[in-house]
């Protein structure tokens, strides 16, 4: 899967750079492999400013058997992965359209690393 923030920031270059540009929102993470969407990632924005990301829902046809991320190392250990917490504190940088800190977890290592 991409890294949903490496996805936006793309999204937030050139044209489309404008100061109410916003990362929130419904979005789909794509398979690195194969280019077919993965899973449905729900992006809110905290009372704190803050991004926080969610797996909404699973899109591949035939989701894996094991319903709970049991590689995780932290808090997320032996959790939904429907539900999981997949972006956090990411910050959008003053005075431009560019999201920036936080962490994220990365399916392919079930662990938590820094995004910037």
């Amino acid at each position: 899967m991409k890294h949903p923030l490496f996805l936006l920031a793309g999204l937030l270059t050139g044209a489309w750079a404008q100061a109410q540009m916003s990362p929130v929102g419904l979005w789909q993470s794509i398979d690195d492999g194969n280019g077919l969407p993965k899973a449905e990632i729900a992006i809110v924005q905290t009372s704190d400013g803050a991004l926080s990301g969610r797996v909404e829902r699973s899109l591949l046809p035939e989701p894996g058997a094991e319903p709970l991320c049991v590689l995780c190392s932290d808090d997320r250990r032996n959790q939904p992965k429907i539900g999981l917490e997949i972006i956090r504190g990411a910050r959008q940088t003053e005075g431009k359209a560019v999201w920036e800190g936080g962490a994220f977890w990365t399916p392919k290592t079930a662990r938590s690393t820094g995004c910037d």
